[in-house]
């Protein structure tokens, strides 16, 4: 009782706080603009509108009326554009939270409408966000995680945004039943807004994670992040996310059948919502109590939780398709518990024809088990063993999602704290570099010049070496070799352009010396080191390209323009004697337009070469095709040449393999190419038909 007096003035205090804030925003207004802050995930406001943010934050209900009288009479504070989309976005997250969905999407479809052209701002991408929860709110998810991947390829740059946006689309993607792809998403949205805040939203993604872990049965680590939230949410006193982390554990604690305290954390839940008025946390506290007493034969406490919880949500307006079917379960388990097998029958039926997501999860495996025993009751035994054996059959099924949901979870766990290591490890040698390079300035200056010099020794070394051991060996030597070429690409390319980057920053710290460029001497040394960095970087370029690890500046090309623009260059690469052909519509490809020019050209080149005498060669961009959920445009080079046998089209692409006489091709062309293609983010497709012809294709991404 003395908690609750001691809650209830705490509430008093915070409500005449929060007068004196509305009073206070009212005068300062004017002066408010849009700006990051941590009030907010994204698309906050500062001063007054970042109080009324944290407020919101907090205790939504005490919120709401001073943003709906801001909204009303704009003329006693007047707003820009981007403020009043601001509180639309607080008033929505406001609503969402206190269980008002109609409203919520009200705001959020106001706020997106008055943006208009700049959707994708910092505000603009809040309320996109809340209008996608919105939409899973009404039932469709599956629209709402579509919704948050099209905002997220719109900020790739903004990572604070992409945290946040996938906080929310981990969120309904475990509603989907996408367990691994909602951890990655929460997990990489907790690992991001943990460290860089804002803190409260931190605490949102570790309550969602906390689902995904006890999916998984790691109860320990769902606790542990719940526990985390409770501490944060009672110093800041914002009850109504109070309560939900307490039901929130009540779940995690009713997994482990530990009914008891499971009870204890509903029971707070429910005092905690009772306070701040809150009808939706009371209805899922209630729901859980109801769980727990249909498991411990408590009927008549059961009965009169779960008809307090459905009366709440229909009031809400809030009951959704799972909601119901979960309701329907617990009153089908109480009739059957006092023996009413046939209104039990009717309660599964109506659960299990309700369409709810989580009927592919152990909820709906466990329907069938519930309704295999009305069945049996009511002595139908056909239809009790057809039950019981489709409650097995998704039993297994569960089984082996619980143990991928694990896998999952320790790969990503792996995958984290091998970051880690790598980031400190990767720190600490950059402290390390930068010491010696202060200590050893003179020094480096020669031992990097005798570096260059030896890897180019040693680099030319390998080439020829390597191209006399390709020129006689059989096709056993293949794997042999592309393992050489691995570790040549990732290792001399690798260190290389380490060195390159210490001899262009030293060589640039000393043509700044006005002692050592009035020095004939010296001038001439520093000239000669310049030279030996642009060729060494020449040379890491080259093995980049070929490993496919080259730097692209890709940038929006349109094709027809393009390859009109280059039609004289393409001609003479091919020579006399051979027309060209190109044929494309208006169409956008986005790669690096020096690297696309140059994978032409070797096209081009191989098709010359295979044609013989008068010939024709043409160059198409083909119609759009979809790949993985992206548009990619084909850009083709088709000849009417020899054409190639099945089994030299699989070996195409191979480093080194070809079919011409020595001395006339290195091999390399057409694995260049794929590797430009690859690492634009499309691919190469080769057809071609013996004595008819080949069609080479680029396929490319018309976006990033």
């Amino acid at each position: 009782m003395r908690r609750d007096q001691r809650y209830q003035s705490r509430i008093a205090l915070h409500t005449a706080a929060r007068t004196w804030v509305a009073a206070a925003l009212l005068i300062g207004l004017a002066a408010l603009h849009c700006a990051d802050s941590h009030a907010a995930c994204i698309g906050e406001g500062v001063g007054s509108l970042q109080q009324l943010d944290q407020v919101a934050f907090k205790d939504a209900a005490h919120a709401l009326p001073e943003i709906d009288r801001l909204l009303k009479a704009p003329a006693l504070a007047p707003l820009s554009k981007e403020q009043t989309a601001t509180l639309y976005a607080i008033a929505g997250e406001a609503h969402r939270q206190l269980g008002h969905t109609l409203a919520s999407m009200s705001a959020a479809n106001a706020g997106l409408q008055l943006l208009g052209k700049t959707p994708y701002s910092p505000v603009g991408i809040r309320l996109r966000s809340l209008h996608a929860l919105m939409l899973e709110e009404q039932g469709d998810t599956t629209a709402a995680v579509e919704e948050l991947t099209r905002t997220l390829a719109n900020v790739p740059n903004q990572a604070r945004a992409t945290a946040c946006l996938k906080k929310d689309r981990g969120f309904l993607r475990n509603t989907l039943g996408d367990s691994e792809g909602a951890l990655s998403d929460l997990t990489a949205a907790y690992e991001y807004l943990n460290a860089m805040g804002p803190e409260g939203e931190a605490m949102v993604a570790a309550g969602r994670l906390a689902r995904i872990y006890g999916a998984a049965r790691a109860y320990d680590d769902a606790i542990a992040l719940v526990n985390k939230t409770i501490r944060y949410f009672a110093s800041i006193e914002a009850w109504v996310r109070l309560a939900t982390a307490h039901e929130r554990l009540g779940t995690i604690e009713f997994a482990q059948l530990r009914f008891a305290e499971a009870l204890a954390q509903f029971a707070e839940s429910r005092r905690l919502s009772v306070l701040v008025h809150d009808t939706g946390g009371i209805a899922y506290a209630d729901l859980g109590s109801c769980k727990v007493h249909v498991e411990t034969h408590e009927l008549q406490l059961a009965a009169a939780e779960c008809r307090t919880a459905e009366q709440a949500l229909r009031t809400l307006g809030t009951l959704e398709r799972f909601d119901q079917a979960d309701l329907d379960a617990q009153f089908g388990r109480i009739a059957l518990g006092r023996g009413q097998a046939q209104r039990a029958l009717a309660r599964f039926n109506r659960a299990l024809a309700s369409g709810a997501a989580q009927l592919d999860g152990e909820f709906g495996a466990n329907l069938y088990r519930f309704r295999s025993d009305a069945h049996a009751s009511l002595r139908q035994h056909q239809d009790a063993y057809r039950d019981s054996r489709e409650y097995s059959r998704r039993l297994l099924k569960i089984s082996g999602q619980d143990i991928a949901r694990q896998v999952a979870l320790q790969r990503m766990r792996n995958a984290i704290e091998l970051e880690r290591n790598a980031n400190a490890s990767l720190r600490r040698e950059r402290a390390t570099l930068l010491d010696h390079a202060q200590e050893e300035r003179g020094e480096r200056r020669v031992l990097i010049a005798l570096s260059i010099l030896a890897a180019l020794g040693v680099l030319a070394a390998v080439v020829i070496v390597q191209r006399r051991r390709l020129a006689e060996s059989a096709r056993s030597a293949a794997e042999n070799r592309l393992e050489e070429l691995g570790r040549l690409t990732a290792g001399v390319a690798h260190e290389f352009n380490n060195l390159m980057t210490i001899v262009q920053q030293a060589s640039g710290l000393l043509s700044r010396n006005p002692a050592i460029v009035a020095d004939a001497g010296a001038s001439s040394l520093l000239d000669a080191v310049h030279d030996a960095a642009r060729s060494g970087g020449d040379i890491t370029s080259q093995l980049l390209a070929f490993g496919r690890q080259q730097h692209l500046r890709p940038e929006l090309i349109d094709c027809h323009d393009y390859l009109t623009r280059q039609r004289v260059l393409f001609e003479q690469a091919i020579g006399p004697g051979i027309a060209l052909h190109i044929d494309s519509a208006p169409m956008q490809i986005y790669v690096d337009r020096a690297q696309l020019t140059s994978a032409l050209i070797n096209l081009l080149v191989n098709a010359r070469d295979a044609s013989a005498g008068q010939a024709a060669i043409s160059i198409r961009a083909v119609s759009v095709s979809t790949d993985e959920q992206r548009k990619l445009v084909g850009v083709s080079v088709t000849d009417t040449g020899s054409g190639m046998l099945i089994e030299v089209i699989e070996r195409a692409t191979e480093p080194f393999f070809t079919t011409k006489e020595p001395g006339r091709g290195s091999g390399l062309g057409l694995s260049a190419v794929q590797g430009f293609a690859r690492q634009s983010g499309g691919r190469l497709e080769i057809r071609s038909v013996p004595a008819q012809g080949t069609t080479v294709t680029l396929w490319l991404p018309t976006a990033a």
